[in-house]
């Protein structure tokens, strides 16, 4: 599995051809990326593997934005509103972050607010069964931390 947790650790592995597993509460991973390894890579997105996928509903806490993400393998859709009335609805992909993990990608699809709504981009923090914390950092720079919540397919 490229990513696990062990109690309240979480490891990833350098790359996508990496291995992480979990014994007696210890992670390791390995083997090391090999020199140059990015430069030949090129992520499936219709890939069936659900080891790098994500399926079912979410529930999403972001700040004062709250909403539902519904993700389908490696694609979904999250809308989320607010207590002002605004809300928006982006295109979330899930990709290999070059430097270790996962990246919700967002791409905004519809915005019911003032001005322009900049797309989220979700890493990935930790995880367990039930639940993802991400540290969301939107297409403008500006930082938070995400809880997603399963709520099931």
């Amino acid at each position: 599995m490229y990513l696990i947790a062990a109690g309240s650790a979480v490891k990833c592995a350098d790359w996508p051809g990496g291995v992480c597993k979990e014994a007696y509460g210890e992670i390791t991973c390995g083997p090391p990326a090999p020199p140059n390894w990015i430069s030949g890579y090129s992520n499936n997105s219709n890939s069936n593997n659900r080891s790098s996928s994500i399926y079912g509903v979410w529930a999403v806490q972001n700040g004062r934005w709250n909403g539902i993400l519904r993700m389908q393998g490696n694609s979904g859709r999250m809308i989320l509103a607010n207590s002002a009335g605004a809300a928006v609805e982006q295109r979330m992909t899930l990709k290999v972050n070059p430097e270790g993990g996962y990246i919700l990608d967002g791409e905004v699809l519809v915005w019911y607010v003032r001005g322009r709504y900049n797309a989220d981009n979700f890493y990935v923090e930790r995880f367990s069964k039930k639940s993802i914390s991400v540290k969301n950092c939107d297409d403008a720079g500006k930082c938070n931390s995400v809880n997603l919540v399963y709520l099931g397919k």
